[in-house]
């Protein structure tokens, strides 16, 4: 549930319905789109995992697209359901995202056409290149169908057309990371994303078209350039809620408290918890299978400011809702509970001539990655602030 900017809202259409006139100066399309294409904005994003900070600012690249499909539609043509992803127009978007999950450079429409051991078939977004202090790490971040929920797209909610706002009840995105492993960049592509592999793979003569680029770890990489297939389970981001409405979390005695492993429970409340019999993230004892939310023999913290220097505090400017810590300066951190902070991940949506800009945002609670050292370094179970600009674009309608 998101914790602050709840309204009337785009979720329930059927109650608000097209009974509720616009607001003055706000005027409906004159026909519904079929289509919406997304491109993210990767240097106005914010994706920062863990509760070590060494993980954060590491997201998607610049050029990640998707495509949605834009349907059941009120008689204003105002309020739309979305679902997705979909193929986007080859006109509009040349680059195919429909993807064999295990070798990226292949592409397919269903898991049949992926080679023994390279799928299943999947929407995915280009490689994202990461660095974990030493440590870098290649990840796959794609849509997973929900199969029971709707019609089983990875991608379900609600758009308003006229103020651009979403709310996707459904989200369900997975990581695979592939760790000790540099993502291989595209070399010498004169023009990314135009379907032409006219660069070359570094490293090899496979040929190549950037897909996506880094804006905080310079990288260049492409669908043609695959990873190593990865020896990790994929983590699933608990991103349902997402919405271009603001999200807010309050350290308060609501909160599970922290744990410092060793058997050892804090008395400071913390932003997240785990569940002792299956490691999932919980944010109150209501959300474990043992009722009891806080596994004594995990590290669970809100930053790690106090390792190794144990007067370190994490300094935090609630205005900009970043921070770093005291000694460790180049760290970024969370707040922690001693002064009741509130973490805010901001959304919002702005309509112009033919396109909207929208930030989608969450909090969520990360599980463990399944890989000590990855959950050592970056700091998992933990928090998780995201916040992703997409440049809009309607197509199509009637």
């Amino acid at each position: 549930m998101r914790g602050i900017g709840t309204t009337c809202g785009l979720l329930v259409v059927a109650a608000c319905g097209s009974n509720a006139p616009p607001p003055i100066g706000e005027v409906a399309p004159a026909q519904c789109p079929a289509f919406l294409d997304l491109e993210l904005d990767g240097a106005a994003s914010r994706f920062d995992p863990g509760f070590t900070g060494l993980a954060h600012g590491v997201g998607l690249e610049t050029g990640s697209r998707l495509t949605v499909e834009v349907f059941g539609c009120d008689a204003d043509c105002r309020r739309c359901q979305i679902r997705g992803p979909v193929r986007a127009d080859p006109a509009v978007n040349p680059v195919i995202s429909q993807r064999c999950l295990n070798g990226i450079a292949q592409t397919c429409a269903t898991d049949d056409e992926c080679a023994p051991g390279t799928g299943p078939c999947r929407f995915i977004f280009p490689p994202v290149q990461g660095q974990t202090i030493n440590l870098p790490v290649c990840s796959i971040v794609y849509f997973e169908p929900v199969p029971g929920v709707g019609d089983g797209s990875p991608e379900q909610g609600v758009v308003d057309l006229v103020t651009g706002e979403n709310d996707l009840q459904t989200l369900s995105i997975n990581i695979l990371p592939t760790i000790n492993e540099a993502c291989v960049d595209c070399m010498n592509d004169p023009m990314p994303n135009d379907g032409v592999a006219d660069g070359t793979c570094a490293g090899s003569a496979t040929k190549c078209d950037v897909n996506g680029i880094g804006t905080v770890i310079p990288s260049s990489t492409s669908y043609d350039c695959a990873p190593t297939p990865s020896t990790v389970p994929p983590i699933k981001l608990a991103t349902n809620g997402t919405a271009t409405s603001p999200v807010q979390w309050v350290l308060d005695d609501t909160r599970p408290k922290c744990t410092a492993g060793g058997g050892m429970t804090t008395t400071e409340p913390c932003f997240c918890g785990v569940c002792a019999s299956n490691g999932a993230p919980c944010f109150a004892d209501r959300d474990c299978p043992e009722k009891k939310c806080g596994d004594p023999n995990r590290v669970v913290k809100n930053n790690n400011c106090d390792a190794p220097n144990m007067n370190d505090a994490c300094i935090w400017d609630a205005a900009t809702q970043t921070g770093h810590c005291k000694v460790d300066t180049k760290v970024p951190c969370f707040p922690d509970g001693k002064n009741g902070q509130t973490l805010i991940a901001n959304g919002f949506a702005e309509v112009h001539e033919g396109f909207t800009n929208v930030q989608l945002s969450n909090l969520v609670c990360l599980p463990s990655f399944g890989n000590n050292l990855i959950d050592f370094i970056s700091g998992f179970p933990g928090p998780f602030l995201f916040q992703a600009k997409f440049h809009v674009t309607p197509r199509g309608g009637t």
